[in-house]
């Protein structure tokens, strides 16, 4: 695992003639059947679902992914803070 311990969402790589959407589309089929996790235990010691609300708690984590989540839920910041 490169970095053991640390929380991050589903992610890849964007293979060549492929959109991000297909990308997207293409790994969490990947990682995901029938809303259950599918663990590669090369990359993942563990998973689990989590809300919207849970995101900014989630230690440790990495700082990109942590400003993306913020982008795609701009109300996380505040919610971190009630």
């Amino acid at each position: 695992m490169p970095d053991p311990g640390v929380w991050a969402p589903i992610s890849g790589k964007i293979e060549p003639r492929e959109s991000q959407e297909d990308a997207v589309g293409r790994e969490v089929e990947e990682e995901v059947v029938d809303g259950e996790l599918t663990l590669s235990p090369r990359e993942v010691a563990e998973a689990r679902w989590v809300a919207a609300s849970e995101i900014a708690r989630i230690e440790p984590a990495f700082t990109v992914d942590r400003e993306f989540f913020e982008r795609v839920f701009p109300g996380l910041r505040e919610e971190d803070h009630r």
